[in-house]
């Protein structure tokens, strides 16, 4: 049918304008799978706490460095790590408690890459710019991936023999099935990768239009006041979202800025999103708290983060989007080695 043909050709041409950046925000996002275990604290012996109280971090740290966020691991099975800010670099550093209560730093240059493929992954280091160009290429795979279940589906024919893939068919037909049958079989949760990615992308944009609230981030009045134990302000946001795990902790020590407090839901998927929560650092007040914005737009706003990284389900999410995301990698390169076979016929 003429129709198909057009569609096969729109498909082919709009996958091979977007696929070297698909395959470099595949590849990126699978690094980024396994940040807790590509940052791993080279530890003597098994006997280090890696749960440490805010107000103890701070304090094990030099008195002069200016702490500007804390993550941390949610499995408790990989130390803390900080974000230092000195001059115009930010440094980045793991914290675990050792025996007898003593405290092991370390500097951690592979957070340090990891954060810079982080926002690679996020806007290629290129800001906003770089950020509505992936959402552009996100806005295409959603539509040529519509495309390729257009093209897979056919009436008649069985749901087995839609998915075969023939060792023994020549080169060409055999990477077209392939090709195929990944695509078709992945297709589900790279629609819902590329809309959440999408989401992700224009959050800023979108805000706004569904008049949903953005934390306060004006400073504070300046005071004489003496700010309260980090610890106590620790305990006041975990109380706030006592059954989410706390994600990273925000805030600066100079500047008269209230702490962020930011959690993540536990590992099943529930209806409540991740919470936020900025408090005042003199008297605990909660300034802000997510879970005001009761909104079906809010909501879904905030769900886009764990649904794009994990789908929403912790670990078992995790090891469903690894396959895809090497499911996906099969369709890109089967996609590429198809056309180049058919470039390379056209030329002899």
């Amino acid at each position: 049918m003429k129709y198909r043909s057009t569609i096969a050709k729109i498909h082919k041409w709009l996958g091979l304008f977007i696929l070297v950046f698909l395959l470099i925000q595949t590849i990126s996002g699978l690094i980024l799978l396994f940040r807790e275990e590509i940052i791993v604290y080279d530890q003597s012996d098994d006997q280090y706490e890696n749960t440490i109280s805010l107000g103890e971090a701070l304090e094990a740290l030099a008195p002069q460095s200016q702490v500007v966020r804390i993550d941390y691991d949610a499995a408790g099975d990989s130390p803390a790590i900080f974000r230092i800010s000195r001059g115009e670099d930010i440094e980045f550093y793991t914290l675990a408690k050792g025996p007898g209560g003593s405290f092991e730093v370390a500097h951690s240059s592979r957070a340090k890459v990891l954060e810079q493929i982080f926002h690679f992954h996020h806007d290629i280091l290129s800001g906003d710019i770089g950020r509505l160009i992936l959402a552009a290429c996100a806005t295409g795979l959603i539509i040529n991936l519509i495309l390729g279940l257009i093209l897979w589906w056919r009436r008649g024919i069985p749901l087995r023999k839609a998915l075969a893939v023939k060792q023994s068919a020549p080169p060409q037909r055999y990477w077209f099935e392939l090709h195929k049958a990944s695509g078709a079989i992945f297709s589900v949760l790279l629609l819902l990768t590329a809309i959440t990615g999408l989401g992700l992308a224009l959050t800023p944009e979108l805000r706004p239009s569904f008049s949903v609230s953005l934390p306060p981030v004006d400073p504070l009045p300046q005071t004489d006041r003496t700010s309260l134990d980090p610890s106590r302000l620790e305990a006041i946001a975990r109380q706030a979202f006592p059954s989410q795990k706390l994600r990273d902790v925000r805030f600066t020590k100079t500047a008269f800025l209230p702490y962020r407090f930011l959690f993540k839901p536990s590992s099943d998927f529930k209806s409540r999103p991740p919470g936020q929560i900025l408090l005042d650092p003199f008297t605990g007040a909660t300034i802000w708290r997510s879970d005001q914005d009761e909104s079906t737009a809010g909501a879904t706003l905030a769900w886009l983060y764990p649904l794009h990284t994990k789908f929403g389900l912790g670990e078992i999410g995790r090891v469903i989007l690894i396959l895809s995301a090497v499911g996906y990698l099969l369709v890109l390169l089967s996609a590429f080695y198809l056309w180049s076979i058919r470039r390379s016929r056209k030329r002899t």
